[in-house]
């Protein structure tokens, strides 16, 4: 038994900056996708001021089709958040705040999946763009934190906002336990993963305080282990503007298509 599996992560920039028109490009983006399972950051919570406490994701999921999903907001700043859009009913919902009172470690939810006799799980993640020791703690607390939730027949999958570079600590120390999915299809195919987080080629970016430079902030990893994972191909999304639409985000997406055995 095999399933084939599309997961995307985004940041879709929590700015008021022609948010209705963003909105509409990100709704044409994720239809021209469609991923299995979207993980989403910086999401509004209150979308449309009439509206309170409807959150963007909310919109997004029905606009786009998706009849499941979650949505956690940041403890320090709940006008934003984590969510996850999923076409594949799920067990259950985590959200790393019912484990821990420190604040910093408030930035993961997680949901676990059993779709015909195969078990997976998905983390989504943002993590602290102002220190790299911050960072690094929230990275051991979610190891830590996705330890004590699975089991060696669960096939874990983390993605996010990193608000770090490869080739960074963060991420050395994150290759002790996960595959880089970006990073390994570029190496077999003889390219350079793509950056993400682009002042360059993205207008928005340029807004990004302290980003002066191409880099590659969101990232796609599945942990290693012995259940077999076959990456079939990995792309960003949103990089490009759609007719008629804006490019939705001041970070580009990455979408990731595997097969899990």
């Amino acid at each position: 038994m095999s399933l084939s599996l599309s997961i995307a992560t985004y940041n879709i920039w929590h700015h008021p900056h022609k948010r209705q028109e963003r909105f509409e490009a990100l709704c044409a983006e994720i239809k021209q996708h469609q991923p299995d399972i979207l993980l989403l950051q910086e999401v509004m919570s209150t979308f449309h001021p009439d509206e309170p406490f409807v959150s963007i994701a909310e919109h997004l999921a029905e606009a786009t089709g998706y009849p499941y999903m979650m949505m956690d907001p940041y403890m320090d700043s709940p006008d934003e958040g984590l969510a996850i859009l999923t076409k594949l009913p799920f067990e259950r919902t985590d959200s790393s705040a019912a484990a821990t009172a420190n604040i910093n470690h408030h930035c993961a939810i997680r949901i676990p999946f059993s779709i015909d006799g195969i078990r997976f799980a998905v983390t989504n993640i943002h993590f602290n763009w102002r220190a790299s020791d911050i960072r690094l703690d929230q990275l051991r607390f979610v190891n830590e934190w996705i330890a004590s939730q699975t089991d060696d027949t669960t096939i874990e999958f983390l993605g996010g906002d990193f608000n770090d570079f490869p080739e960074s600590p963060l991420h050395r120390v994150a290759l002790h336990e996960w595959v880089d999915l970006a990073d390994s299809y570029a190496t077999r195919t003889g390219q350079l993963a793509a950056t993400t987080l682009n002042p360059v080629t993205n207008p928005y970016a340029k807004k990004n305080d302290g980003v002066t430079t191409p880099s590659r902030y969101d990232w796609l990893l599945c942990q290693r282990s012995p259940l077999p994972v076959t990456l079939q191909h990995v792309q960003l999304i949103g990089e490009h503007r759609l007719p008629h639409h804006l490019i939705p985000s001041d970070h580009y997406g990455v979408l990731a298509h595997v097969t899990l055995h």
